[in-house]
């Protein structure tokens, strides 16, 4: 792969294949992590009722970024104690443990409701 380098004057330069690897690697972690955001949200709004989502919505960001933080001390003490491959035995372990924990008997999608629309005093009413 070739980069275009801007230090005064434009030169096309080789880029060390780790860096394309590196950068290939980042943009499937972002792909992964957007789409484990889409599936959590859309998850909150299908299983909660409207009168608590907002405070669901509002308590699943901090408790979100507390796991990032929560699970890097648990990883680091991990493979202290069970070195690398152990630790990613366990941990991907435990992924397919909870996956297959929550897709267990979960459909419990709700019913799409038909769209309303506003009356002429103001009122919500069903279209069908």
């Amino acid at each position: 792969m070739l980069a275009i380098r801007a230090d005064g004057a434009f030169r096309v330069e080789r880029v060390a294949p780790e860096r394309v690897a590196a950068v290939r690697l980042a943009g499937a972690t972002g792909t992964g992590a957007i789409l484990v955001q889409i599936m959590t949200e859309t998850g909150l709004q299908r299983t909660l009722p409207h009168e608590v989502f907002g405070r669901a919505y509002g308590l699943a960001i901090p408790v979100s970024i507390g796991g990032i933080g929560a699970g890097s001390l648990i990883a680091s003490a991990l493979a202290s104690a069970v070195g690398l491959t152990g630790a990613l035995l366990v941990c991907g372990s435990m992924a397919i443990a909870y996956g297959a924990l929550l897709l267990r008997g979960t459909d419990r999608r709700t019913p799409a409701l038909a769209p309303a629309a506003v009356g002429r005093d103001g009122e919500s009413v069903l279209v069908a």
